[in-house]
């Protein structure tokens, strides 16, 4: 490990650079050209859309026709004001906050005083913002500070470091630049950019392979980011498909390749910056190809390699030379692992909000840690020899290779699945499956000789070339990115060319929008019961998406607001009561509805709809007047009183987690009460799933509800034994989809026998997918037309808009007020549509 010394200890002297009157105009215009199109890539494929990449890349464009050509003296302060501008681009009015405290940063660490004068005066402001971060009361900061720890939790240490060393060597625009780069505004996850080699790589090198290598790692990082698509949405599987061996083998094999994200990422980043004359190395490097756990160190993520050893490793290292061979490099290693452990969760701090220290993180920096500082100590021994061709080709060292490459992922697979784990629970119940059959050996060493099939063919042509290995692998050039930039364009070209229909468009609408797959989707709508802890792992999209969330964003689950009932709905909203939840205020009325206040008696001319549902439908995360049915409320009176009823009244009974059997304890328990003329029953496609999940724990709800048919299921199913046997697991996620029938069922029986009529109403989640949705509706209308229940879609409810343009954050998909506007739009177009079915009377 300490060979790697020279990586970051000699100081380059900037090459001379050239006037862009002596550039040639057509590299120019080709990397322009190309930059444009990697733009319209990205705006069509939605790419990294959350995080603002779509409204950046303008600016990055325009930024660096503008920067190429104008005169060098000027070019590090046209980029402070590119980036300027591109935090404008992408975060609007919280541009000012981040603008503002990071300049009060910058300065703090800028001021002519001692280091470690400056470096008191850091921590100072760094822990004044934590207490923002951890209150997560203040607006500004849900997007501002992870935004700023992105810019100055690493960097600031780089900084300082490398002026303690090398005192000031930059000139302020230099200096302001490092920590406010263009692409930071995107990506708070970001690579810990080395401050020395920023300052002296800058415009070295040939300016035209500069910019193509730059254009070459754009495009090659967002290659990586549909490739990571292809595996988030069709090799992940969701947690109700791992139920066998070969299920739970490939659940822990696509885990580890979903780094892809982050790679992708990492890519962009350096590649934009190079486009902007800072020659800067590669991220990563083929850490799939790696051979060990000090090859994986090397190759993957190294700006933080380098980051570690700059300021961990060779200090301590250096202070313990003298206690002899190995000693000092052991425990420097052991250091060096438990600050990366510990800095991880101190970025998670920013990015997310809370500082997890687990036994989950413990294990997986331990073990990368102790595996790095044997290979360390193996290599001073017995220096490996770098490359397949150093020695020609020989087949069974060729072999030898491959294998260790298999075992070194395997071994990552298995890792990376236990930190990305929910639970040590829920990993173990994984690694259990593997063991109930063979099945999983088969198609693993299936796997192990295609690995073979194809690797050793290639270690012999790598051995025929005078680059070894890297000789596979070609130069970035046009020939090569131009082929690539025209399959991402030609991809995010057929959806919108209306020539591809059915499957084959469902799949392309997975590869060129940012969603969220089934797992994470069934994860995010948790109610009361669900809302556990998720893991998840730093690059999953649901942990990207809670980028910026704040720490009290959900508190429905919060005692002042809600209380347990002895029945089957499991909980209730407490009455008359004003709370904030995700992000904005909602009240209850007297009875413990999200609604105006109403009589329980039915005023006299009056028709009364009780609407029953969830999350979507009790309207969370806007306010009270825009909720859906407040809005069809409004409408119905405006156009309609005064006809054959005096008065509409739409009473909200829905709850954030609630599912069907909770609509069964409501129309036991409350519904009948109020004397509804029409009862509305709300369903989406999470139902069946969810469902199923909640009867596998055998909730204290079941209890309540002794139904020969629901404990006719239990039993089929194996729940009162436990579903930890394979075949119970199977048959349980098979058979969800009769429950949602049966409860259904249920509650209209209960709705109904004071003669109220019963509508059914689907209410599609923002922008669904998932071909499963399609096929959970059909068969729930089926049912609903069964039991002559008036059926209502609202399919198609938000049009063109979208994800971003409907939810209430980056992190929740829930509908915004344009979201409801939109269902509330289309809810009364089917409400005229079907007003004589439903007895509402509406005359045109």
């Amino acid at each position: 490990m300490a060979e790697n010394q020279s990586e970051l200890g000699a100081v380059q002297n900037p090459a001379e650079v050239v006037e862009p009157s002596a550039e040639p105009w057509g590299p120019y215009l080709v990397t322009l050209v190309q930059l444009a199109l990697a733009g319209v890539a990205i705006f069509l494929l939605e790419l990294e859309q959350r995080a603002g990449l779509p409204q950046l890349i303008p600016v990055v464009v325009v930024a660096f026709a503008i920067h190429a050509r104008a005169p060098m003296r000027y070019r590090p302060a046209l980029f402070v004001l590119a980036s300027i501008a591109g935090l404008f681009a992408v975060m609007k009015e919280d541009a000012v906050w981040v603008l503002g405290a990071g300049t009060v940063l910058f300065g703090l660490c800028s001021l002519p005083v001692k280091v470690w004068a400056r470096a008191v005066l850091v921590v100072g402001a760094a822990a004044a913002l934590s207490l923002y971060r951890i209150d997560g009361t203040f607006g500004w900061t849900a997007a501002a500070l992870p935004v700023l720890g992105g810019m100055f939790m690493y960097r600031g240490i780089v900084f300082l470091f490398d002026e303690n060393a090398s005192g000031r060597q930059s000139t302020l625009a230099q200096r302001f630049g490092y920590f406010f780069m263009l692409p930071a505004v995107c990506f708070p996850l970001f690579p810990v950019v080395d401050y020395r080699l920023w300052r002296t790589q800058y415009f070295r090198g040939e300016v035209a392979e500069l910019y193509q290598k730059g254009i070459g790692w754009i495009i090659r990082g967002l290659m990586q980011m549909v490739l990571y698509r292809v595996i988030y949405h069709f090799l992940v599987l969701p947690e109700w498909e791992i139920v066998d061996s070969t299920s739970a083998l490939r659940a822990m094999a696509t885990v580890y390749p979903t780094y892809l994200r982050i790679s992708g990422q990492f890519h962009v980043i350096v590649g934009v910056l190079l486009l902007f004359g800072y020659n800067l190395p590669e991220t990563n490097r083929r850490y799939f190809f790696a051979t060990s756990f000090l090859d994986l160190w090397r190759r993957a993520n190294i700006y933080w390699k380098d980051f570690m050893q700059k300021v961990v490793f060779f200090p301590f290292f250096l202070r313990l030379r003298r206690m002899g061979a190995p000693k000092p490099m052991i425990l420097a290693i052991a250091l060096t692992f438990i600050a990366t452990w510990f800095l991880h969760s101190y970025q998670w701090f920013w990015l997310r909000g809370d500082f997890p220290l687990t036994i989950q993180d413990a294990v997986f920096w331990t073990v990368i840690g102790t595996f790095v500082a044997i290979d360390s100590v193996r290599e001073t021994k017995r220096p490996r020899r770098r490359g397949a061709a150093a020695s020609g080709f020989v087949v069974s060292e060729a072999a030898i290779h491959v294998m260790k490459v298999v075992w070194m992922f395997t071994a990552m697979c298995a890792l990376w699945s236990f930190w990305t784990a929910p639970s040590l629970e829920i990993w173990g119940e994984l690694v259990s499956l593997l063991g109930q059959d063979f099945e999983w050996v088969f198609w693993y060493l299936g796997a192990v000789a295609l690995a073979l099939a194809v690797g050793i063919p290639g270690l012999y042509f790598s051995t025929r070339g005078p680059k070894g290995w890297d000789g596979l692998f070609p130069p970035v050039t046009v020939r090569t990115s131009a082929p690539v930039l025209a399959g991402l364009l030609a991809l995010g070209l057929l959806p919108r060319a209306g020539l591809v229909e059915g499957d084959r468009a469902e799949v392309l609408a997975a590869l060129t929008t940012q969603k969220l797959n089934q797992q994470d989707a069934l994860t995010q709508v948790r109610g009361y019961y669900e809302n556990l802890l998720v893991r998840n792992g730093m690059m999953s999209e649901l942990a990207m998406a809670d980028v910026g969330r704040p720490e009290v964003w959900s508190t429905l689950s919060n005692p002042e607001h809600t209380r347990k009932t002895n029945d089957l709905r499991g909980s209730e909203l407490m009455p008359n009561v004003t709370a904030v939840h995700r992000g904005e205020t909602f009240s209850t009325n007297q009875w413990g509805m999200r609604d105006k206040e109403y009589t329980k008696k039915k005023p006299a001319g009056t028709f009364r709809i009780a609407l029953l549902g969830s999350s979507y439908a009790m309207g969370v995360g806007v306010k009270d007047k825009h909720v859906f049915e407040n809005l069809v409320e409004d409408w119905l009176n405006d156009r309609y009183a005064g006809g054959k009823y005096e008065r509409y009244e739409i009473l909200n009974f829905a709850k954030e987690g609630y599912l069907l059997i909770s609509t069964v304890g409501q129309c036991m328990e409350m519904v009948p009460s109020f004397e509804p003329d029409l009862v509305i029953l709300i369903d989406h496609a999470m139902q069946p799933k969810r469902l199923a999940k909640r009867m596998s724990r055998s909730d204290d709800q079941v209890k309540f509800y002794p139904k020969p048919w629901l404990n006719e299921w239990l039993e089929r199913n194996g729940v009162t034994a436990g579903t930890n046997d394979r075949e119970d697991r199977e048959q349980m996620w098979v058979s969800s989809a009769e429950l949602p029938g049966n409860f259904l069922r249920d509650a209209v029986e209960l709705c109904t026998r004071d003669g109220a009529k019963a509508a059914w109403m689907w209410l599609p989640v923002n922008k669904p997918s998932h071909p499963e949705y399609a096929e959970v509706r059909t068969s729930q209308k089926a049912v609903a037309e069964s039991l002559d229940m008036v059926t209502l879609t609202l399919d198609g409810a938000y049009g063109d808009h979208t994800v971003d343009e409907l939810s209430i954050a980056s992190w929740d998909e829930h509908p915004n007020p344009l979201g409801h506007r939109l269902l509330a739009d289309a809810m009364m177009r089917q409400l005229e549509q079907n007003s004589e079915a439903l007895g509402l009377g509406l005359r045109k």
